[in-house]
């Protein structure tokens, strides 16, 4: 029985993400106590990167990872992503958070959600 999801590769082990300068400059804008498990979270701003670069006809990575960085900023200092049930880095990125309106993150405190 197969699963019609596709599936990543395993990258945990792979430094690659780790040596990339854009990948690094967004990494270091999630706070630090909402970092969690570097190499997948590596991967998805890697591929976010590219998402921003192709959505938003950004014609160099290094623009798209400082918008990407301000976007990240903008989520983290929002009411929701300071909540007790704020989305971790990874979802977000794999969510295209960053395309979604600021807006959207103000009015969601998540304090009173369950899950």
């Amino acid at each position: 029985t197969g699963s019609s999801k596709e599936r990543r590769p395993a990258i945990t082990r792979d430094p690659r993400h780790a040596k990339d300068e854009k990948v690094m400059e967004v990494w270091k804008c999630i706070p630090t106590d909402r970092r969690r498990n570097r190499p997948i979270t590596l991967l998805a701003i890697s591929d976010a990167l590219e998402r921003c670069m192709d959505s938003k006809a950004m014609e160099s990575r290094s623009k798209a990872s400082t918008w990407l960085s301000k976007r990240i900023s903008l989520y983290f200092g929002s009411p929701e992503g300071q909540g007790r049930f704020h989305r971790s880095a990874i979802r977000w990125l794999d969510e295209d958070g960053y395309f979604e309106e600021a807006e959207a993150w103000e009015g969601r405190d998540n304090a009173n959600s369950s899950f």
